[in-house]
C-alpha cells in the first residue's frame, strides 16, 4: 500500500513502468504517462455516465450509457 495513488505510488512500486501489455484503468492521468497500450474500464465509464445523466441532467450521457449497454448485450449473448 502507498499513501498516494498517482505518479508517486507508480514510481515507488516500479511495476507499472515496466508493464508492456494493455492497461485497463479509470482515466487517472498518471496512468497515461506509462508507455503501454491503454483501455478504459467500462464499469468506471458507466458510473461516470450515470452521474452525468442523473445529477447533471446531461441527456447525451444517457444515450451513451444505453449504447454501451446495448453493445455489451450484443456480444455477451
Amino acid at each position: 500500500m502507498h499513501r498516494k495513488r498517482g505518479s508517486e505510488a507508480i514510481k515507488h512500486f516500479a511495476l507499472l513502468p515496466r508493464f508492456a501489455g494493455r492497461l485497463i484503468h479509470d482515466c487517472l492521468s498518471a496512468y497515461f504517462d506509462l508507455k503501454c497500450m491503454h483501455g478504459l474500464c467500462n464499469a468506471h465509464l458507466l458510473r461516470e455516465l450515470t452521474f452525468l445523466h442523473e445529477v447533471l441532467q446531461q441527456k447525451w450521457a444517457k444515450r451513451m450509457l444505453d449504447l454501451l449497454l446495448r453493445m455489451h448485450g450484443s456480444v455477451a449473448a
